[in-house]
Parts: structure tokens; C-alpha cells; sequence
């Protein structure tokens, strides 16, 4: 939600002058929609998970997904000892689930 908001704020805000020099945000649009399709397929996975007694194999193993992707916001070169957030450029979504 709050990335589509920052998209469409980029979009209406900047559109003209990327525009003017011929910059798309096509890429950008088709990222955005790609990680809110495995948002969404990552919630439905969670609500599967915990209908029922789940296997705790399958509850570890989307720990340790979920905290890989809370990784790729994190710059681990910021502090030594404080972390701060970053826009990620390693792995997706999509590769995470796979």
C-alpha cells in the first residue's frame, strides 16, 4: 500500500519531466506490481500456515525467508552498531519464495 502511494506520488509529481527526458517509470510500475502479487501470495501462505498445527518445518523455513527479505532492507554497512533502512537491491521477493 504504501509503496503503490510513493509510485503514484513519484508519477504525478514527476511524470512531465521524465517525460521531457524521455525516462520511463514502465520498470518501476512492473516491479511494484510484482512485489505486491508476492506480498499477497506471501499473506495467503501465512494465513495457510496458520490454519490448523502447522509443520514446524514449514513455519521455520518462513522465518528464515522472512527474515532474509527483512535483510535486503537493511544496509549492514551503515553503524557498526545501529542499522537504518535502504531500498533493496538484492534479492526479490520471488526469490525468496522459491
Amino acid at each position: 500500500e504504501t509503496l503503490r502511494s510513493f509510485l503514484q506520488a513519484a508519477q504525478q509529481d514527476l511524470g512531465a519531466l521524465l517525460e521531457q527526458h524521455s525516462i520511463s517509470l514502465g520498470p518501476l510500475v512492473t516491479a511494484v506490481e510484482k512485489f505486491e502479487a508476492e506480498a499477497a501470495a506471501l499473506g495467503q501462505r501465512i494465513s495457510t500456515l496458520q490454519k490448523g498445527s502447522p509443520d514446524p518445518l514449514q513455519v521455520r523455513m518462513l522465518n528464515d525467508q522472512l527474515m532474509l527479505l527483512e535483510r535486503t532492507f537493511l544496509n549492514p554497512r551503515a553503524f557498526p552498531e545501529e542499522r537504518y533502512y535502504s531500498p533493496p537491491f538484492t534479492p526479490t521477493l520471488s526469490c525468496l519464495l522459491s
